[in-house]
């Protein structure tokens, strides 16, 4: 349903540099989407790793030892009995899992949303004991004159979701922890409902149940209670798997649009298949659920289907652009690049009524 750009992937690696010495630009992916100062602006994961060295299995961290947040990295032989090297994304090291890169967050903007500029310097870096592992898949929702913007940090205890805020991306106050461990793909709604905030998000429900889309709402967007399930994995195949949010939620005429993944079921030989589609929620309680679609996007090209991860289509950045109102949806290709898809607001929401 959603077309995609000629230009696409409109980010790739060969487009920045990394920022530390002996490391490299692995991917840069999963951008959040948002407008600023009247342009189309994303806010990037960039992923470094460490240069290989023959025969040495290399694992990035931030150290906190000096007082002071410092990439690193501890060193291990490639053929070690106790090191499993089978998934790209991450090393098992005597059954414990590391991340393969390190990620942080850079800004990019764009006058028509196809040619970005991109800063050459990190917006947010990863920083404190929550975030020793990296930040990633960041989201901004504006609500008013203020941008929130929530992500995933990753440590040695998990990723947790944690919140920041600012009115210019120039100086920002932490808010803390807003999902504890395990939860992610926190999409926060724009504005308030009811008299209160609401938010998606994905606790790790494993080994009793497949992931499934929550609900929930807050009275400050930092203390968030009274948790639903949304909209759990279907009996189809494409969203066998797992099910997560996508960008914030975007307000319309028929209703919240809600852009989420699903993940197929792998075959033995493959890897996890990753798809987009969009389902409607009622303006007044999103708790409700009022159409849902098959897929609009799935991987087809090269740039997504072999890829550093295979077969992966993911956003939480999108937009209604401002002069052609069309839903521009951002997506991380294959966790390598950048590519965006889109489609007229009112033909998707044709579809979805």
């Amino acid at each position: 349903m959603l077309h995609r750009f000629a230009e696409n992937p409109i980010i790739k690696t060969s487009n920045l540099k990394p920022l530390h010495a002996d490391f490299r630009i692995l991917g840069v992916f999963n951008p959040a989407a948002f407008i600023f100062n009247k342009k189309i602006c994303l806010l990037l994961r960039v992923a470094e790793q460490p240069i290989p060295k023959a025969g040495k299995c290399r694992i990035p961290f931030i150290d906190h030892s000096s007082g002071e947040a410092k990439m690193s990295f501890f060193e291990l032989n490639s053929n070690d009995k106790d090191l499993d090297l089978s998934d790209v994304r991450k090393y098992n090291y005597c059954g414990r899992d590391y991340l393969s890169s390190l990620s942080h967050f850079r800004l990019a903007s764009s006058s028509d949303g196809k040619i970005f500029e991109i800063d050459s310097k990190p917006w947010l870096l990863p920083d404190g004991e929550n975030e020793n592992f990296g930040i990633e898949d960041a989201r901004v929702t504006q609500i008013e004159s203020t941008y929130y913007i929530n992500y995933s940090a990753v440590s040695d205890d998990g990723y947790v979701t944690s919140l920041i805020k600012t009115k210019n991306f120039k100086s920002l106050k932490r808010l803390g922890i807003i999902f504890h461990p395990l939860n992610k793909d926190v999409a926060i709604f724009p504005e308030k409902i009811g008299g209160k905030y609401f938010a998606l998000h994905r606790p790790d429900s494993m080994p009793f149940a497949k992931p499934a889309i929550w609900i929930s709402s807050s009275p400050d967007l930092v203390h968030w209670g009274n948790h639903h399930v949304l909209l759990r994995p279907g009996q189809n195949d494409w969203n066998k798997l797992k099910i997560g949010g996508g960008p914030p939620p975007i307000k319309t005429e028929a209703g919240w649009l809600v852009i989420y993944h699903g993940v197929k079921q792998p075959a033995a030989d493959s890897s996890e298949f990753y798809s987009l589609s969009a389902m409607l929620l009622d303006l007044e309680n999103p708790q409700k659920i009022l159409s849902n679609l098959s897929p609009i996007l799935i991987p087809e090209t090269d740039y997504e289907t072999n890829a550093f991860v295979k077969n992966v289509v993911f956003s939480n950045g999108a937009i209604i652009h401002p002069q052609t109102q069309e839903l521009m949806v951002y997506y991380g290709a294959g966790d390598e690049s950048i590519g965006v898809a889109a489609i007229p607001l009112k033909e998707i929401l044709n579809q979805l009524t």
